[in-house]
């Protein structure tokens, strides 16, 4: 066996414990098993709504409308006497499904467009002044305008938070493969005769991974309170379909009288991005060299 293989097996032997004593250093740090738990808690419910409330979230009982919250409608009824409480579990699919859907399709491209700016400098510059255009857009007005042009559609909108939050992440994974490329292990790979391809997947992906994941649990959060605002102003998801902010959206005439068709989507969104922040800070001290954990 090379020297190549034996160091590769090595760090793999070494690398095994050190992902076991980071998991039970997450399953000790407050802030991540309390921030799993909400969120895991929000996905269940979302997941299991048709159990939790067989009624129908779009069906109206307008002889129903605006009953405050009670025994009978836990959340209260909207202007068209809809079941609050079954929209906004409903709600949390699309809004759920958003943020994942961005967070996944945002990190895999951004880890692929990064690693190829950072592997191939011919590229690199061309790369990084398309990403520096669209980073001078605020990413919600950016958006707006992708989502404003492509129609208020599920797809839609993530499409555009997707192509807004793509070039911070770039910007991240690049930074972290330069610094890879030239480690040791990478420079010996490369003596070897191992290929650029085998190089990135092999080495430089894997170790980019702590600070790109760490970096999508906070896009995931942002992803979820930009659909809220795209679809409060109208462009992201239209009703009947029901989602966290366009729920907020139907209930802005009558705050007053019906407080609780605001509230309670609006304690929902809260509760999800608290949620991710705080898993985002405890990976981040977990994943930072150094830092020795977190309480």
């Amino acid at each position: 066996m090379t020297d190549v293989g034996l160091g590769s097996l090595a760090a793999a032997e070494i690398a095994a414990p050190r992902r076991h004593g980071t998991l039970r250093r997450l399953l000790r740090h407050r802030s991540f098993m309390i921030g799993f738990s909400i969120i895991l808690l929000l996905t269940l419910a979302a997941v299991l709504a048709p159990l939790i409330s067989p009624i129908d979230p779009s069906a109206m009982k307008v002889r129903l409308r605006f009953r405050p919250p009670s025994s009978a409608f836990w959340f209260g009824t909207d202007m068209f006497g809809r079941d609050v409480f079954t929209r906004v579990l409903y709600g949390a699919r699309i809004s759920l499904f958003v943020g994942f859907s961005v967070c996944v399709v945002s990190g895999l491209c951004s880890a692929i467009i990064g690693v190829i700016a950072a592997q191939f400098r011919r590229l690199d510059g061309a790369i990084m002044r398309l990403m520096d255009a669209l980073m001078s857009f605020p990413a919600i007005l950016l958006a707006l305008g992708i989502a404003a042009a492509l129609g208020p559609r599920v797809s839609s909108v993530v499409i555009a938070l997707t192509v807004a939050y793509i070039p911070a992440g770039v910007r991240i994974v690049r930074a972290a493969a330069l610094t890879v490329r030239e480690m040791d292990y990478v420079q010996a790979a490369q003596v070897s005769g191992a290929s650029s391809l085998r190089i990135v997947i092999r080495h430089i992906l894997p170790n980019c991974f702590s600070s790109l994941l760490v970096h999508l649990t906070f896009i995931f959060a942002y992803a979820m309170l930009a659909e809220a605002a795209l679809s409060f102003i109208g462009v992201g998801i239209q009703p009947p379909i029901a989602s966290w902010g366009n729920i907020i959206a139907e209930g802005r005439d009558y705050a007053t009288e019906a407080w609780w068709v605001m509230l309670f989507p609006g304690i929902a969104i809260s509760l999800a991005a608290l949620s991710l922040n705080l898993l985002g800070d405890a990976l981040g001290d977990m994943l930072d060299p150094r830092q020795k954990g977190g309480a």
